[in-house]
């Protein structure tokens, strides 16, 4: 009898929703936004590497983890080989790999594969001689990942690998 009297709880309307809102509204929107985050990474690398390793801090505003202990050991080995690199870097044929939206244990994450073309880029010693080897490949594809950093709004790269398991390069 006393059954009666209990409140029916309401039914359930689905899945409970996450607390945050994704960062990005969709995959093209990631894309683009890694695509200018990796843009600002090569950019910022090739002006520390034009000036022979020099200033490398300054790859702190646009990469994190892996990517920047990485590219800091790489400016470092400029400035005691007494190298500089002349002419930039460009990106073409970036694509997404992969979009993970944030978990309890890491931001969100996006992954893009992107061919950087080094065909204006020389590697030049004090006395000016290249030391770029022949066989350099002038297209290289990278998978690059790229973490949200929420107090700054933006993404930087975390890790940047070669990438040997695609044609990235050979699109288009």
């Amino acid at each position: 009898a006393l059954a009666g009297c209990v409140p029916t709880p309401a039914p359930s309307t689905g899945p409970p929703q996450p607390n945050a809102t994704p960062v990005f509204a969709s995959e093209a929107e990631a894309l683009a936004a890694a695509t200018k985050a990796y843009a600002a990474y090569v950019k910022v690398s090739d002006e520390i590497l034009a000036d022979g390793g020099a200033g490398p801090e300054r790859i702190r505003e646009v990469a994190t983890g892996e990517a920047l202990e990485g590219a800091l050991s790489g400016y470092g080995d400029f400035r005691v080989r007494k190298l500089h690199s002349v002419g930039k870097s460009t990106i073409d044929h970036v694509s997404l790999q992969q979009l993970l939206p944030r978990s309890q244990d890491a931001p969100d994450t996006v992954s893009i594969y992107a061919c950087l073309d080094l065909t204006g880029v020389d590697v030049v010693d004090g006395a000016g001689g290249s030391v770029v080897s022949p066989q350099r490949p002038s297209r290289q594809p990278f998978q690059v990942t790229l973490n949200w950093n929420a107090s700054d709004r933006r993404l930087l790269v975390a890790s940047r690998e070669p990438w040997t398991d695609g044609g990235v390069c050979e699109e288009g």
